[in-house]
């Protein structure tokens, strides 16, 4: 429990401060770039961890339109039937 506590803590910590550093970079680093980050972000809506999978959810939104898009076809795709 410990450990999937700490992996949560590091992988929202890193989501916060990539989404973070994307937002400061302004489209200037091709990695950072929103169309180039979304994907990275996609994975991480499918995270054991709730927390996670929120945070991820929270900076798809916040990059407009495109990042909306992803958001809704992973609700879509997700396996539990809740969610869709």
């Amino acid at each position: 429990e410990l450990v999937w506590s700490c992996r949560s803590s590091v992988s929202r910590a890193a989501l916060i401060s990539l989404a973070t550093l994307s937002h400061k970079a302004q489209e200037n680093l091709s990695y950072l770039r929103t169309k180039a980050f979304i994907p990275f972000l996609y994975n991480f809506l499918k995270d054991k961890e709730k927390i996670v999978r929120d945070v991820a959810s929270q900076i798809l939104a916040s990059l407009g339109p495109h990042g909306e898009f992803v958001m809704i076809e992973a609700v879509l795709k997700d396996s539990n039937s809740l969610i869709r």
